[in-house]
């Protein structure tokens, strides 16, 4: 990038970071984790089997309140791997929540465990990039 112009490149992304060489992109999209190699200009899919509510570096709503993050992945110090969590919440009850607070009401579900019962099942990965 010696020509200084931004470049898109983590579209519709939740999380994006550049690796700590400044080489790589890495992204979460869609439950799945992805690299782009900025001089290439080549994307890389890392994971490909996220689903609803089975998430590859992100956490879904249980953990995210719980740590207060939403990014579940980390570049390692030399830019050639990426650590990440991977979060089951299929087993998860989902509950509709009810926002009464505008002209109308608004719903959105949402996963909620039961307190003291989580059955989210987080596993931490790592991928070559």
């Amino acid at each position: 990038m010696g020509d200084k112009q931004l470049q898109l490149v983590a579209k519709d992304a939740r999380t994006a970071q550049l690796s700590p060489n400044g080489q790589l992109a890495a992204y979460e999209r869609g439950g799945n984790l992805y690299v782009y190699d900025l001089a290439k200009k080549k994307e890389q899919q890392l994971t490909k089997d996220a689903q609803t509510n089975f998430y590859n570096g992100r956490f879904g709503w249980v953990y995210e309140e719980e740590f207060g993050l939403v990014q579940a992945w980390d570049w390692s110090p030399d830019s050639r791997y990426i650590a990440f969590w991977q979060t089951d919440e299929r087993q998860i009850p989902i509950y509709q929540m009810t926002d009464f607070t505008g002209s109308h009401a608004e719903y959105s579900k949402i996963p909620l465990s039961p307190r003291g019962r989580s059955r989210a099942r987080p596993c931490a990965s790592a991928s070559s990039t």
